[in-house]
């Protein structure tokens, strides 16, 4: 009788260590799936980081005409988009890929507060206004040229996350526990991302040139993460700022073209 007591005794008290350990490792889990979260988050866009590549003009040898990067528009219901790219900055990359082209590109920065009426003139196609600044610093100038991003947004995303939360054993036949709790997650977006570009000539006021490009990218992460142990996987070669690199440089190839 006393021994079977003491081996009820001994089973619930198993039962209620290996329920602790349950519930510990639950607790453990629950408490690095925050962490393991957001690191699955900046994984991602540590995969979106651009890795710029240059690319070859077929008339780079041929010196272009005098070109003015007028800023355009952005248009996006995506808060972290308008966040990272302003028209300014999109012109910044524009006027390097120009440059790399071998048209003279006249630097925004250097036309200071005439650049701001210049650009109402242009929106509004008043060329008469437009050629009165056509003297000084812009003389030679023949073209304008408009980068605008019309489209951009997440078109597909997904997560999904699994887990392995409880081993438990008996280690000898002594009282004893092994608690593992593994955790993997996965995230990835589809971007995609549309651009106009238009040339105007500055002296007739007549449009040289208009086109739209379009291109899409998805960049995924993957966590693997234990108790001690945390890993991010990145997979994809870039992210918005990577298309956007690449649709400016599309565009002025084919301006490009034009010399």
């Amino acid at each position: 009788m006393l021994l079977r007591r003491i081996g009820l005794f001994f089973c619930v008290a198993l039962l209620l260590f290996v329920m602790g350990c349950q519930q510990a490792s639950r607790g453990a889990n629950q408490q690095g799936d925050a962490a393991a979260n957001q690191q699955r988050d900046t994984a991602v866009q540590q995969a979106g980081v651009a890795k710029y590549q240059k690319v070859t003009y077929a008339n780079a040898s041929k010196k272009g005409p005098q070109v003015v990067v007028l800023p355009g528009v952005v248009k996006s219901m995506n808060a972290d988009f308008t966040k990272q790219f302003s028209p300014a900055s999109i012109a910044d990359f524009a006027e390097v890929e120009l440059a790399n082209a071998n048209f003279q590109v006249l630097e925004r920065h250097n036309l200071g507060d005439m650049l701001k009426e210049i650009e109402v003139a242009v929106n509004l196609g008043d060329m008469n206004t437009v050629k009165k600044f056509k003297k000084g610093r812009m003389q030679a100038t023949n073209w304008f040229i408009r980068f605008d991003i019309i489209k951009a947004a997440i078109v597909q995303k997904e997560e999904h996350a699994h887990a392995n939360n409880l081993a438990g054993t008996i280690v000898g036949g002594i009282l004893g526990a092994a608690i593992s709790a593994k955790q993997s997650g996965g995230k990835s977006e589809t971007w995609l991302i549309g651009l106009r570009y238009t040339v105007l000539d500055v002296n007739t006021g007549q449009q040289v040139a208009t086109d739209y490009l379009e291109d899409t990218m998805t960049l995924s992460a993957e966590v693997h993460k234990s108790i001690n142990d945390s890993q991010a996987v990145l997979n994809g070669d870039g992210g918005p700022e990577t298309i956007v690199q690449r649709l400016i440089q599309q565009a002025v190839q084919r301006i490009d073209e034009l010399k």
